[in-house]
């Protein structure tokens, strides 16, 4: 008995491992975005938003997209359109692997040309 409480521990700490691993990940993805949300909205410099603070985060963003992210949505709807046009050579209303390695290389020229770093670089 005690063998087998033994093993269901271990297989239920191996099983929290990848949980912790992706945690720390997301932690250091969008650390620096958070940094920023919290050196602007934390008036009272807890750490964390309260209440208040939620509110005015939610008023700013209101403010700076004005339909709500609706734009920015249309927008990627309409970039992936384009993309479908120009890299959608057979015509099947997909890019299959060769189209897609198309449009990454035009993107990331496109990225290049414009000063901004390509995703691995970040």
């Amino acid at each position: 008995m005690a063998k087998l409480m033994s093993v269901l521990l271990a297989l239920g700490v191996m099983a929290c491992l990848p949980a912790t691993a992706s945690a720390q990940d997301g932690a250091k993805k969008h650390g620096k975005r958070r940094e920023a949300l919290l050196k602007k909205f934390d008036k009272n410099g807890d750490g964390k938003l309260d209440k208040q603070e939620r509110a005015a985060l939610r008023e700013f963003r209101r403010a700076h997209h004005r339909d709500g992210g609706k734009e920015g949505r249309a927008h990627k709807r309409e970039l992936r359109r384009k993309i479908l046009k120009r890299f959608d050579k057979d015509g099947d209303g997909k890019l299959n692997d060769q189209e897609r390695a198309a449009a990454r290389e035009f993107l990331k020229s496109r990225h290049k040309e414009h000063g901004k770093k390509e995703r691995s670089e970040k």
